[in-house]
């Protein structure tokens, strides 16, 4: 049985865990509140520790992050925490298998195409909409060539300001996005969010979207935003659920 680990750093927790890469089975989750307020160092040490703790015979670590990651696997952005400046070589040293940063979107894309809903699916748009939005083009298995000139609206920073669940529970005034879903005096912004992230999505002229993220699992707001996409477009929930980014993380490792 081949185990790779995934690690998915969210803005509110970090979940780790081993996973079956040929069925996707977890085992031996871990979870931690990621509290980026007590640092970018703090922060990074959480997941080597966690990375160390589960990898020891993994054939891999893939570690999904709401950051923007460039193709020499550098992190290219301080949305939410500042890891670009970091000696990562020097944090992962001492960890045995291979690792590798992926975006969010990535991952749940991977874990999608592999073992969800798109795995029978030529092309589909994969969206993370969690407490950050983000977004990946598939093409079967792997992120398409032109996926970040595909998703470029989708990952701009009007949007993340308008649907995701951060900027949603800041404009309701309350706890989380899905409190504010469920409250029907909220009914104008949660109408607001879907609408602008429909109009991103519609920008990519893709025709399958399958939404992962705390906010994209929600049954009502998914409606929403299928409503204002209209004919044309199939829209799914993740069927790996919340674990999408996670498993998507450990089948990105190598």
């Amino acid at each position: 049985m081949s185990f790779s680990i995934g690690i998915d750093v969210g803005v509110s927790k970090i979940s780790g865990a081993r996973v079956n890469i040929d069925t996707g089975r977890i085992v031996d989750r871990r979870v931690m509140d990621t509290r980026p307020s007590r640092g970018a160092d703090v922060l990074l040490g959480d997941v080597v520790g966690l990375s160390r703790g589960l990898g020891a015979d993994a054939m891999g670590i893939g570690i999904a992050l709401p950051e923007s990651i460039g193709a020499d696997n550098a992190i290219e952005s301080a949305e939410f925490w500042d890891w670009r400046e970091a000696d990562m070589e020097t944090a992962f040293e001492e960890i045995k298998p291979a690792w590798r940063f992926v975006t969010d979107a990535h991952a749940g894309g991977v874990g999608e195409a592999k073992l969800g809903a798109g795995r029978d699916r030529d092309a589909f748009l994969y969206v993370h909409a969690g407490q950050n939005v983000s977004a990946v083009l598939m093409q079967r298995t792997r992120p398409a060539e032109n996926s970040a000139t595909v998703t470029q609206a989708l990952n701009a920073a009007e949007l993340e300001a308008t649907a995701s669940g951060i900027a949603i529970a800041r404009a309701a005034g309350t706890v989380t996005a899905a409190h504010a879903i469920s409250d029907p005096s909220k009914a104008a912004i949660i109408s607001a969010a879907a609408t602008a992230l429909a109009g991103a999505i519609a920008a990519t002229n893709t025709s399958v979207v399958i939404m992962g993220g705390v906010v994209g699992l929600n049954d009502a707001f998914r409606a929403l935003v299928a409503a204002e996409l209209g004919a044309g477009h199939e829209v799914v929930p993740a069927e790996l659920g919340a674990d999408a980014t996670l498993i998507g993380a450990a089948l990105s490792a190598f």
